[in-house]
Order: C-alpha cells, then structure tokens, then sequence
C-alpha cells in the first residue's frame, strides 16, 4: 500500500457523471478551499465513472465553473477490479456515489480495500451493509483502511436524531436506553408534477431492496454476518425516571 499522504488525489468521487455524483463532484470543487482565504483549492478530486463520454462532458462543464480547481477524470467500469485500483490508488478516499449499491457496491468497495484506500458510501441498503461487514471486514483491517457506509441522507439524520432525543432526555433526568425508529420524510412526492420528486435509481434500490427482504435475501445476509462473528449487542432495558 502506498502511503496516503503521497497519494496524488485527495479524494476520489466514484460514479461521478450520475444524479448524486455530479451535486458531490459541484458541491467539492464549489466549498472546498484553504481555511486561510488562499484562492487554491486544497482537495484535489478524482473523478471516476464508466462512460467516456458522459465523463468527458462533465470535464468540461466543471472545467468551465471553475477553471482553478485542482481535479482528473478516469474511466473505471464496476467490473474491471484492475482498472478500479489503478485508479483508487492515486487517492486518499474513495466516495462512492453509484448505486443500486445491491449490484456493483461490492465491487467498488473490494477493489478500495485491494488499493489500501479509505471508503465511503451514500449507501441506505440494509443487505448491502452485512455483505461489506461480513466479507470486508477482515481485509480492511489487514490494510489499515476504513470501509465507512450510509454516510449520507438515508442514515445521519437518524443518527443525529437518536443523538439529539439522548441529550434531551439526559437533560431532563432520564436515560435513553434504545431507539429502535427514525422516521424523517419531508416533502417527498411520487410525480415530478407536484414538485420534487426521487430519483429513478433511489426508487430502484427502494424497489429491489423490498423485493429481496421479502425472498429471504436480507435475512441470509444477516446469517452470513453473524456467521462471521458479528453479533448484535446485547439491549440492556431498565425503568426511565419521569
């Protein structure tokens, strides 16, 4: 593995030319600059995505919008472990922005794990979270890398809530011993007609993800995981001061 801090690239953006690839890509190349005022960007950015041509497009576009930021384009497709690595072992970090996660995620995050490269994903699919915590656990530790999922809208908000409710709860003399459910939907709509609406691959894994917990898939993921070793903690329950 080489070292990360003499990886050309800071951050590899996987998936680059899609829905949510393009807005990370924009927001990147648009927020990330030197704390001291300096007009240099300090994140270097890798794009990566299997078109050429869409790849290309989106080179010029944000070449265009900002003509000083510091990034490359490479063409990786999900399928090609060799070409992935080549590519993820110029970088610090990979994100990556492609799903349904339930088809090439692995893939991506495997070839991460090969290059010795950090990995993060927007990933919200509970199957795919036992597949990379069952088969990638050990190598990732081998490598010294993190393997880091549902960095995104589908898990933080969650996250940040559960975190929220424990605080006001210790703030009012109480304990919060378990939160099983977190349910944020805001202005979410089925036609483009009534305003926003999801995008087409978040209603597919949306989709396919149901379909495969109602076959069983889900809960044979499970098994592999704790076949693995992973375990559930255990919950403790105890009375909540009023």
């Amino acid at each position: 593995m080489s070292s990360q801090s003499r990886r050309e690239w800071g951050v590899c953006i996987y998936g680059a030319t899609g829905f949510t690839g393009q807005r990370v890509a924009e927001y990147v190349l648009t927020t990330r600059r030197r704390d001291d005022g300096d007009d240099e960007f300090d994140m270097s950015v890798l794009l990566v995505a299997r078109s050429a041509l869409k790849l290309a497009a989106l080179r010029d576009s944000l070449q265009h919008q900002h003509p000083i930021a510091q990034f490359e384009t490479a063409v990786a497709d999900a399928s090609n472990h060799s070409a992935l690595v080549r590519a993820f072992e110029k970088c610090r970090v990979v994100l990556n922005c492609a799903g349904p996660y339930r088809y090439t995620g692995l893939q991506i995050a495997r070839a991460a794990v090969s290059a010795g490269t950090h990995y993060l994903d927007l990933c919200g699919e509970p199957e795919f979270f036992e597949r990379v915590l069952s088969s990638l656990d050990t190598p990732a530790r081998e490598r010294g890398v993190l393997v880091v999922s549902a960095c995104a809208f589908d898990c933080v908000p969650a996250e940040l809530t559960s975190a929220l409710v424990t605080a006001a709860n210790k703030n009012n003399g109480n304990t919060s011993n378990d939160i099983e459910h977190v349910r944020i939907l805001h202005r979410i709509f089925i036609s483009s007609a009534l305003g926003a609406c999801g995008f087409a691959t978040t209603w597919r894994a949306a989709v396919d993800g149901f379909a495969a917990a109602q076959r069983g898939d889900l809960a044979a993921a499970r098994r592999e995981t704790k076949a693995a070793g992973f375990t559930e903690p255990p919950r403790k329950r105890t009375t909540t001061r009023r």
